[in-house]
């Protein structure tokens, strides 16, 4: 008897293994649209924040004056104990007075102006130097250093004991010398340049092979140079506002979580800040940063967080849903029907998140009222001690609801995108599915971050190469027809002066916790008007395609929450991942058929009927 075989010809892999579907989630994040969505967010919440930065002016977070690696507040709130963070920030508060007092002085400010001064700890540097005087003997200054590099030149080119060799290293001794002095007045921090640390030994330089300058022009050059150079320190140590610094800080976070992916560690061995990141070691870092603005500016966190919601919403909503469409039944929407889905269930989007916060801040009232009553003497106290279960068992319900909260977060969204549901919805669909399902979430998390972590990288080194081979080719343009050097300085490039790139070599693969960005640095030399118009134009440019990186990343987050819905709802529910609430356009009603023509009268007869009997043939 013949056996019947069964010959398989296909495996369905993301049905064997349903987590693979997770792989697909950087090719919904890098659809156009959904780009478009990301980067309107990335611009609301950094306009936003930008724009209550200068609300809560002297809010910044402080960074110590006069170190070189610069500890920013939010790094001495994440390593150090609440003790000694407090100290430091009073040392550093302390030390940003007196450094400003010493500044005023040093300009010439009266004394009045100085104690003034000395009240705060937040003036900006640039408000020091407004003065007519200071103004006019900077632009003295570099009248004198332009004349002196000219006199030394002519005095170099005149030298009959110096070799060609030795010719031109002076005078690219004497360039690099008067551009270092240049760069200082123009209110650059330079700690070096071309070799020279020292201004004074700049100025030395550039007056040793001309005629010596009188007494009066060195003592301008000295009390001028110093003066910018205190300046220059104290600018670069101002405090910052809360939501830039914060946003560095989370930068220099997710960069150590990025090389803690690639670099194999995934566990919480060292911090952001360390010198290994990890993976999980730099999300923890992230938080500390989240609870500092928390705990140090609570009004600007809960009006930036008002901020942040709105946007993430609203977006974050739209992106979902446009994410949710194409996953279960592999077709795009139009961009104006996904904005259109986010206004309609705007309301559910703002208000699943506030849910769990509503019921958390309710809770919360109930146990304070409750120490209340326990401050009553004998009577409270006594009570307090019977009743102090329910307050622990309050406690329990709170720290549920908070990590609830944290880890469904994400998902609530996505249920009002595949669901078209409400904001209660949301949150049950949410915590439910985390709750039943928190291992499957956790594994679910991890291989988002992981895969999530090695797209964003190569992503980066897209961006890396656009810049840099951009810099490269239209800098030697500029150099074609002889325009190569600023207007302003001797040694720099036009381009390098209004926006430099980092060298082929100094540019790292994987995003770091510090060193110059991979997109260069702008302003980076005086410069004349048409100059700064065009490095304004360039900065914008550069900061669009930039923007793009971060709207992946957001493109991504949201993405791969639609998928993790769809996974963990077929886990729960057993719900298929085509199941989506979807609308189906209204197709028009057919046209009613014109009704029938009237029939045509019959015609009336040439002659009259013959007569009854009569054949035609007879007449």
């Amino acid at each position: 008897m013949g056996e019947n075989g069964v010959e398989l010809r296909s495996v369905v892999w993301t049905e064997v293994f349903p987590f693979l579907r997770l792989f697909k989630t950087f090719k919904l994040a890098i659809h156009f649209t959904r780009l478009l969505l990301g980067l309107a967010c990335v611009a609301g919440c950094y306009f936003g924040g930008r724009i209550l930065d200068g609300i809560w002016l002297g809010a910044g977070a402080g960074v110590p004056v006069g170190s070189d690696a610069a500890q920013t507040e939010i790094d001495a709130y994440a390593t150090r104990p609440a003790a000694e963070f407090k100290a430091w920030k009073s040392q550093v508060d302390d030390a940003r007075r007196n450094t400003l007092a010493s500044a005023a002085l040093a300009l010439g400010h009266a004394d009045n102006m100085a104690v003034a001064l000395h009240q705060t700890s937040t003036r900006p540097a640039a408000e020091l130097t407004r003065s007519e005087k200071h103004t006019r003997e900077i632009a003295e200054a570099r009248e004198i250093i332009d004349q002196r590099l000219t006199a030394a030149l002519a005095a170099v080119k005149e030298s009959t004991s110096l070799s060609d060799d030795a010719k031109q290293k002076r005078r690219d001794t004497l360039r690099h010398a008067a551009d270092y002095l240049r760069l200082l007045l123009a209110g650059q921090h330079v700690k070096s340049f071309g070799g020279l640390t020292d201004p004074m030994t700049a100025l030395a330089n550039l007056s040793a092979d001309a005629q010596g300058l009188s007494a009066e022009q060195r003592n301008l050059l000295e009390r001028v140079i110093r003066a910018q150079a205190a300046l220059n320190e104290l600018e670069h140590s101002r405090p910052r506002g809360p939501f830039i610094a914060l946003l560095d800080y989370e930068m220099r976070c997710f960069a150590g979580a990025v090389q803690g992916v690639c670099s194999f560690r995934w566990g919480f061995a060292e911090p952001a800040h360390g010198g290994r990141p990890s993976l999980l070691g730099s999300v923890f870092s992230a938080g500390h940063g989240l609870l500092w603005l928390v705990t140090q500016r609570p009004w600007f966190a809960l009006f930036y967080a008002a901020v942040h919601f709105v946007v993430f919403a609203f977006i974050g909503g739209a992106i979902c849903r446009h994410a949710a469409v194409q996953a279960a039944r592999d077709e795009s929407i139009p961009l104006r029907e996904t904005v259109r889905f986010a206004y309609d269930k705007f309301a559910g989007l703002i208000v699943a998140p506030l849910v769990p916060a509503g019921i958390f801040l309710l809770i919360a009232v109930v146990m304070w009222i409750g120490g209340l009553v326990a401050a009553i003497p004998w009577f409270g106290e006594l009570a307090a001690g019977v009743l102090y279960g329910l307050a622990l068992l309050g406690g329990f319900a709170l720290a549920m609801i908070l990590l609830a909260t944290v880890l469904g977060l994400h998902l609530m969204w996505p249920t009002i995108a595949v669901e078209g549901s409400d904001a209660f919805d949301a949150v049950t669909h949410a915590v439910g599915y985390i709750g039943q399902r928190a291992w499957n979430a956790g594994f679910y998390t991890l291989l988002l971050l992981l895969y999530g972590g090695v797209s964003f990288v190569m992503v980066r080194v897209i961006g890396l190469l656009l810049f840099k081979l951009t810099h490269l080719l239209t800098g030697a343009g500029m150099s074609l027809f002889g325009f190569w050097n600023s207007s302003q300085t001797s040694t720099f490039a036009k381009l390098d002066a209004m926006w430099h790139m980092p060298a082929f070599g100094d540019l790292a693969l994987l995003p770091t916790t510090d060193g110059t960005p991979f997109w260069g640095t702008f302003r980076n030399a005086p410069l004349s008007g048409s100059e700064s118009v065009a490095a304004f134009l360039i900065a914008c440019w550069v900061f669009a395609a930039v923007g793009l990186l971060g709207a992946f990343v957001v493109s991504f987050f949201f993405c791969g929450s639609t998928q993790m819905y769809f996974l963990l709802r077929r886990d729960v529910d057993a719900v298929d991942y085509d199941e989506i609430f979807f609308e189906e356009p209204e197709e028009a009603a057919p046209s009613p058929a014109p009704p029938p023509a009237a029939a045509a009268p019959a015609e009336a007869p040439a002659s009259p009927p013959p007569a009854s009997g009569e054949s035609p043939a007879q007449t």
